[in-house]
């Protein structure tokens, strides 16, 4: 079966396009919330409002939680749970909403674009002309993809895998380092964690800012998948 497929759903929070199998689903797609009953809440999540038949309950679509309609009024385009139109958010997940905009406007592009590093990791003998590569997101966000010449190239690294990402900076003990973009992953066979460093050394000034803003979209995509969701 084709991991890609995906089909049309429809909830009572509207239409969306998702993955026909759950398993293949993008790292930084949420679930849709189970909505908070009505008959559970006299009073709006936020401002504490009485409902009555004036002022009426209107659900968030992204935390399912009750709020009245000055608290949840606003439409808004909402990628992380890939709705078809734009859906009624909650003042907190409105603000959310809008900043992992940017994610998915442009750091998510550079990501599947791919950009070009020289490459350290475990057994990759040192000063080989051959070890820079191109490191992208696939097309289905689940995988760091590895393409180029270097004589040990990385199988595809799935995305849960990796623990950390880091910027290694020029006050650590590797002055080399400079630039570079530490990633911690572990193999579900492995006990510790290895690692697999990228860097923009030794590339043109046009190529060093392509890496530098891959490397700034792999920080943020670790983030959407492990501190925002």
């Amino acid at each position: 079966m084709d991991t890609s497929t995906k089909k049309l759903l429809r909830s009572k929070s509207g239409l969306r396009i998702v993955v026909v199998n759950e398993r293949f689903k993008s790292p930084f797609v949420l679930s849709e919330p189970q909505w908070s009953p009505d008959g559970e809440n006299e009073s709006c999540f936020h401002c504490k409002a009485k409902f009555d038949f004036i002022t009426r309950k209107h659900h968030c679509r992204r935390c399912g939680q009750v709020y009245c309609k000055a608290c949840c009024y606003v439409k808004e385009v909402l990628p992380r749970m890939c709705f078809v139109d734009p859906v009624r958010l909650c003042v907190g997940c409105e603000n959310v909403t809008r900043k992992e905009k940017s994610f998915f406007d442009v750091h998510l592009k550079t990501l599947l674009n791919g950009a070009r590093f020289k490459l350290s990791l475990p057994g990759l003998p040192d000063g080989d002309d051959n070890e820079f590569l191109t490191c992208r997101l696939s097309n289905d966000h689940r995988h760091i993809i590895f393409d180029g010449g270097a004589p040990i190239c990385p199988e595809p690294l799935p995305f849960v895998e990796i623990k950390s990402v880091s910027f290694v900076s020029s006050s650590d003990e590797d002055k080399n380092a400079e630039n570079s973009l530490a990633i911690l992953y572990r193999k579900p066979c492995q006990s510790v964690d290895s690692q697999i460093l990228l860097s923009c050394m030794q590339l043109s000034l046009k190529e060093q800012r392509l890496s530098l803003a891959w490397m700034s979209a792999m920080l943020e995509a670790f983030k959407m998948v492990y501190e925002c969701s």
